[in-house]
């Protein structure tokens, strides 16, 4: 299997979206998407609900006048960090599975 030029100088990757490995790849990169998504989204909204519901549970006081929502709040940027972080690992794995497709039928060559 090899690409093909198309007549506007595209390359057709027909073979690529075929393949079993694209599949694996495709359904992979949704699953770390969704999860991830989740993740964020249970985070930053237990601070939200927190801070509506449960504020008697955030105003517990840890050191000084800093409590455990003031905590929480804070920690939002470091798990982002880290969301964002997993989010671009897992992506280069899924991209160097994609790229060893390519190269094992030849299609993934440039010329």
């Amino acid at each position: 299997m090899s690409y093909q030029h198309v007549a506007d100088g595209s390359v057709d990757c027909k073979w690529l979206t075929e393949s079993k490995e694209f599949a694996v790849v495709s359904r992979g990169r949704s699953f770390t998407i969704i999860v991830l998504l989740l993740a964020f989204a249970i985070y930053y909204f237990a601070l939200l609900l927190g801070a509506a519901y449960w504020s008697d549970v955030l105003s517990i006081p840890i050191v000084g006048a800093v409590n455990v929502g003031m905590i929480l709040a804070i920690s939002q940027y470091p798990v982002a960090g880290l969301i964002a972080a997993t989010y671009v690992w897992r992506m280069r794995k899924f991209d160097k599975m994609i790229e060893g497709s390519g190269q094992d039928t030849g299609a993934g060559s440039k010329k």
